[in-house]
């Protein structure tokens, strides 16, 4: 696989695509430590 150029849109697709699973991850990690403590939605 060949490196991607610093102006090629992939490489910031690519960069763009790993901070939104960084925040998913930290999402469910809050929703379940609001579950451990007995937080719902209502």
């Amino acid at each position: 696989m060949t490196d991607l150029r610093d102006d090629d849109p992939m490489k910031e697709a690519t960069s763009l695509r790993s901070v939104i699973n960084l925040y998913a991850t930290r999402f469910q990690n809050v929703v379940s430590a609001q579950r451990n403590l007995g937080f719902n939605e209502n």
